[in-house]
């Protein structure tokens, strides 16, 4: 009886319907992705920022899922744009200087499931990095953008790949 149960459980994960990791991909009927190219328009961002963050997601949907990549008409799809850059103040001192600058970088996505149209949707994410003004953003930029858009993937590849 324990070795019956032991085989369905091994033949339930392997067939690309289950992970552990939280998300579901059937992989019989979902094989390939792909991102159209995002438009950049923030005007203060650095020229590559899209196609750095479109990289970055292709990244993590290849690393973490059943999905191959694809130029064109995918199964899934994700496009959109980068639509804000800034650099805001934020923690007054007594001697009215600022301690820390807050970037804030915002990104678009629509997601497209041809497989579940259901799955289909259009969301702003939003996130943010703080930083010593006493830093130049440039000296600390690349770092800063890093850390923003892998935590604007992690919520982005989280809504277009479970049911939660």
């Amino acid at each position: 009886m324990n070795k019956l149960l032991i085989i369905a459980l091994i033949a339930i994960l392997n067939s690309g319907c289950y992970s552990f990791k939280g998300f579901t991909i059937d992989c019989n009927t979902t094989k390939t992705f792909n991102i159209n190219p995002l438009s950049n328009n923030a005007a203060s961002a650095p020229a590559t920022i899209n196609i750095d963050f479109g990289e970055l997601l292709r990244d993590k949907v290849l690393s973490e899922t059943c999905l191959s990549s694809t130029s064109a008409n995918g199964d899934v799809e994700f496009s959109g744009e980068i639509f804000k850059f800034s650099v805001s103040s934020v923690a007054p001192s007594a001697n009215e200087t600022n301690l820390l600058n807050r970037l804030t970088i915002g990104v678009s996505i629509d997601f497209i499931n041809h497989v579940n149209p259901d799955e289909n949707y259009s969301k702003r994410y939003e996130w943010y990095e703080e930083y010593d003004s006493n830093e130049n953003l440039l000296s600390v930029q690349d770092q800063l953008i890093a850390t923003i858009s892998e935590q604007i993937i992690i919520n982005l590849f989280n809504d277009a790949f479970t049911n939660w």
